[in-house]
């Protein structure tokens, strides 16, 4: 796929009126929010951007659509941004000393800190506990790929998944509750189909001694996003019509709700805001 180019821009819309979206950020050359989106605690965006090349952290102000971009010369990669609680810092991933690693700056870009040291490994992925004081992340390794989480006071590290038993892949996302975490596992599928991976949504119990239950739910590729209420979670398909918003709640017997279709467009990521009043769309075109 050498020859396809992607662009994507940043959309927000209110949770009563979801087709009535309006587009906040522009440019041609743009990947605005494809590997990274996140709402800030007062109520604005930090997300990864490729205006120069690189991927970089950027944050959008929307009370006059502000754009800064955070992080330069960098690295090549600088993705999958979170705000903190208390809105003082921005986690995110960086390939900047040649492994990835998570790191943290202020909210203007300011005192870039690494925050995790693997050796051979890379991490991905940042997510915080609600009270603050935990980062989860996925450390990928040849031995197999392992959620764990790091005390941000003491650096104590613990295992949330166990390597080899689990195989969580492209995303760890903590409920508004803190008491949900999610990721996905990726299966090989012994089955019919050879080399077809299955993807499960795997979810992790914080509060009763990181009890883990798997759901096999089908069709779900991206990243999932909790609603305000933790007891649901949205995913976005792209069909050939365009995409769709999915809902569906942790019982394998609902069926999905369809929540919003974009005709000729491609979403790469969703975000809710804490209160569930309103979306943030990564959304645009891949041309082949």
């Amino acid at each position: 796929a050498e020859n396809q180019t992607t662009f994507a821009h940043i959309w927000t819309a209110k949770s009563d009126s979801l087709e009535n979206q309006t587009q906040l950020t522009s440019g041609n050359i743009n990947r605005d929010g494809s590997s990274g989106l996140a709402w800030t605690p007062d109520g604005n965006l930090v997300y990864s951007s490729r205006m120069t090349g690189e991927a970089d952290i950027s944050s959008l102000r929307l009370a006059d659509n502000f754009a800064q971009q955070l992080t330069k010369n960098a690295g090549q990669n600088n993705e999958s941004p979170i705000s903190s609680a208390d809105g003082k810092f921005i986690y995110f991933e960086s390939n900047r000393t040649n492994s990835r690693h998570i790191w943290r700056i202020d909210t203007n870009g300011n005192n870039p800190t690494q925050i995790t040291f693997s050796d051979k490994e890379n991490e991905f992925y940042p997510a915080l506990s609600k009270d603050g004081n935990w980062l989860y992340f996925l450390k990928k390794s040849p031995q197999g790929n392992v959620i764990l989480r790091q005390h941000l006071q003491d650096k104590r590290i613990e295992n949330i998944t166990e390597q080899g038993k689990l195989s969580p892949n492209s995303f760890i996302l903590i409920s508004p509750d803190g008491k949900l975490l999610a990721f996905n596992n990726i299966k090989d599928n012994k089955g019919e189909e050879p080399n077809e991976k299955i993807s499960e949504i795997g979810i992790v119990y914080l509060e009763e001694q990181n009890k883990i239950n798997i759901f096999k739910f089908p069709r779900i590729n991206s990243a999932i996003n909790w609603t305000d209420d933790s007891k649901s979670f949205d995913y976005h398909e792209n069909t050939p019509d365009g995409a769709k918003i999915w809902r569906r709640t942790l019982d394998e017997s609902g069926e999905p709700k369809l929540i919003l279709m974009i005709p000729k467009t491609t979403v790469f990521n969703i975000a809710w805001t804490a209160d569930g009043k309103n979306l943030a769309l990564a959304r645009g075109k891949q041309e082949r």
